[in-house]
């Protein structure tokens, strides 16, 4: 006949075991939910990436047009400045053959 000590011994190794088991399959449940929260970060990580991708390129346009204007409004103004010393050129040019005249 089974002594006490080995009917207690049997009833723990079978009680412990069935709760590793238990725990065992809440541990992989949580894996599992783990792994599916992994992939939807990862997809909104993605889904940010191109946002601030489509975000990034219009500005980066932008800037370059305005770096455009600049330099066309750069070139506008030594155009300007060329005509202008033209003109005040031509003025003293005027001014002297009108002086000669005289």
């Amino acid at each position: 006949m089974i002594e006490f000590q080995q009917f207690f011994l049997i009833i723990l190794i079978s009680t412990l075991t069935i709760l590793i088991v238990i725990f065992s399959i809440f541990v992989f449940r949580i894996l599992q939910e783990l792994r599916e929260t992994i992939r939807k970060m990862n997809s909104i990580l993605d889904d940010v990436g191109t946002i601030s991708h489509s975000v990034a390129q219009p500005v980066a346009n932008l800037s370059n047009m305005m770096e455009g204007l600049k330099g066309g409004m750069k070139i506008f103004e030594m155009v300007g400045n060329l005509i202008g010393k033209k003109s005040a050129e031509d003025a003293e040019i005027e001014a002297e053959e009108e002086d000669d005249d005289d």
